[in-house]
């Protein structure tokens, strides 16, 4: 940091000297001067960081001085020497923004607090102006970690050119699975397409933990042509250019600060493509401009009924050619993104249960969550990947019936279909006439699917982002919270990906606080990159004695939150119990529903 000073009194000044070189070897002092005129010139010609000086000068009082140099927007901190107790000077010291206000004569200590002050505040705005790079600050909008605020807008009005406050532009480019593969490539794309354009600048953000590539558009009022632009050019070179998914969303933002918000709604834009397909640019003004040619879609009965036959007769090859000939039906089909899924769902469900009713399914939690992945789906190559891993689980290879296994499958069914439409179930041999055994209430057969359905709403969600993939991680964030006794009970973990993982987790309302703070206490030991929380989430679950043994209890309850369109955003299960973490205003319709659909029965 380069300091002048400006004093009269020789002594004084070699005073000054010395402290200044105690305080900090940071300090640099450039030059000296004893009068204000020529410290005016020496200051102007050298700009320095910091100024010590005394109000009573000759040819130019230390006031006048100051006050001239503001006027031509020089910036420096600055420490005033005053022999006189002058509340007037002590006014305008504070007008003109004085850093230091030191009577004569002076007390080393004093001075050397001062400096001292001065010297972290300057490395703290260093700092701060390092940490505002464009990227920075458009992450932390993205984040929700920014408000207007006058140091803020100072810095980025100084440094940018805008604030926070500021509308923007944002492209996203969404790549599917393939975004590892194709980000290096799709960022050097955009590079050279939008360097040479100067109607309005940009700033490219791969984010990884969104699997998005995001340009923000900025310093401009030509939003609609920006738009314009990406539309006619950028979007078509990165259809030509990549290959897999390419989904392209534009969104207009009336306040950078406010990117977060609208960030959440881009999925909701993203499912666009399914309907108008590859190579547009997908925004609200376009989908508001297609909305009337919108058509209805006509449920294909007549290819379930097909779907059902092949299900019961055990025909595989039939059966994914026409789930293969329903995606080719609904994706020629101009109508909303949601009744294509609904009408997926629908299909796959129907034929899940028709599965059921002649073979075995013992992956039941997973065919419902690959269900879910298609009501999630942005893409028809997601959706056919979900559904082929659906059919996967379909195992149409009849099993010895001299066997155990096949015997105790055949036994418990009918022991099933017996206790639920309150049939005589009579054990007989095939060798003789005898009367044969009577099976009752005896026989050990878990009486009660499901007994109550339960809600909580003192819950929360937290999410650990980019954590190390390896061995032992989750048992360090989770010893952890275990240790400032955090009670944690649903948990999902992400698949890794380039050495790091996401881990979700619920805790209690009462808990989120202390464990955001013990988490965040210990970041960079657990090697957590960013946490993120909901409150506005709660907890439903479904408890029984015979769930484990009676296949169908999480399809129905999964059915059932379906039919009243409400999302589940996570699931654990036990032998006794089956939980959903859904949205909190959803809890009260997603309650009755599962009542509805088990206790009622009863």
């Amino acid at each position: 940091m380069r300091a002048v000073i400006i004093e009269k009194d020789e002594k004084i000044l070699q005073q000054i000297q010395s402290i200044l070189q105690k305080v900090d070897s940071g300090y640099e002092l450039v030059g000296t001067a004893v009068n204000g005129q020529s410290g005016y010139e020496l200051i102007s010609a050298l700009r320095p960081n910091l100024v010590i000086m005394d109000i009573e000068l000759p040819r130019m009082n230390g006031m006048s001085m100051l006050k001239k140099l503001r006027a031509e927007a020089f910036d420096f901190k600055v420490v005033v020497l005053s022999g006189t107790e002058n509340f007037q000077y002590a006014k305008q010291a504070i007008e003109l923004s004085v850093d230091g206000y030191i009577m004569k004569p002076i007390r080393p200590l004093e001075l050397k607090r001062a400096l001292m002050q001065i010297c972290e505040k300057m490395r703290n705005e260093y700092w701060l102006n390092a940490s505002f790079t464009v990227e920075n600050l458009l992450i932390g909008c993205m984040n929700g970690q920014y408000q207007p605020e006058n140091q803020l807008n100072e810095i980025t009005v100084r440094n940018y050119g805008f604030t926070v406050e500021d509308s923007c532009g944002m492209f996203i480019l969404w790549l599917g699975e393939d975004f590892e593969k194709n980000k290096a490539e799709a960022v050097h794309l955009l590079k050279r397409s939008l360097q040479k354009e100067n109607k309005f600048r940009v700033c490219i953000l791969p984010l990884e933990v969104w699997q998005e590539i995001f340009v923000i558009v900025y310093q401009t009022a030509e939003f609609e042509m920006a738009e314009q632009y990406f539309q006619e050019n950028i979007v078509p070179m990165l259809c030509s250019n990549l290959n897999g998914d390419v989904v392209c969303v534009w969104k207009r933002i009336d306040h950078m600060m406010d990117l977060w918000q609208y960030r959440t709604k881009i999925p909701l834009l993203r499912q666009w493509n399914l309907t108008l397909g590859r190579g547009v640019l997908i925004s609200e003004k376009g989908i508001a401009g297609r909305e009337l040619e919108l058509l209805p879609l006509k449920y294909p009965a007549e290819l379930e009924l097909r779907a059902r036959d092949c299900t019961l007769a055990g025909r595989k090859k039939e059966l994914e050619k026409c789930f293969e000939e329903l995606c080719e039906m609904l994706e020629g089909q101009f109508c909303f993104p949601e009744t294509l899924k609904d009408c997926l769902i629908r299909f796959s469900l129907n034929i899940v249960n028709m599965y059921k009713i002649q073979w075995e399914l013992g992956a039941e939690i997973q065919v419902l969550i690959l269900i879910l992945e298609i009501g999630q789906a942005t893409s028809w190559k997601q959706i056919r990947g979900a559904i082929e891993e659906l059919l996967n689980y379909f195992n149409f290879e009849k099993e010895d019936l001299q066997g155990n296994e096949a015997f105790s499958t055949m036994v418990r069914k009918a022991v099933e279909m017996a206790k639920k439409y309150n049939v005589e179930l009579v054990v007989r041999s095939s060798l003789n006439q005898t009367e044969g055994t009577v099976v009752g209430e005896g026989t050990g057969m878990e009486k009660l699917l499901v007994t109550g359905v339960a809600a909580d709403k003192n819950t929360a969600r937290i999410s650990v982002i980019g954590v190390e993939d390896k061995p032992g991680t989750a048992f360090s964030v989770f010893d952890t919270l275990a240790a400032n006794n955090i009670n944690v009970d649903i948990i999902l973990q992400s698949v890794g990906r380039e050495g790091t993982k996401d881990i979700s987790f619920t805790v209690a309302s009462d808990d989120l606080e202390h464990a955001l703070e013990v988490l965040d206490k210990n970041k960079e030991r657990l090697t957590i990159k960013d946490i993120t929380y909901n409150k506005d989430v709660a907890k439903l679950s479904v408890v029984g004695a015979g769930m484990m043994s009676n296949p169908g209890v999480a399809s129905r309850m999964f059915e059932a939150l379906y039919n009243s369109r409400v999302n589940i955003n996570m699931i654990s299960t036990s032998e006794i119990r089956i939980t959903v973490l859904v949205a909190e205003k959803d809890i009260d319709k997603a309650m009755n529903a599962v009542h509805d659909e088990f206790i009622m029965e009863e």
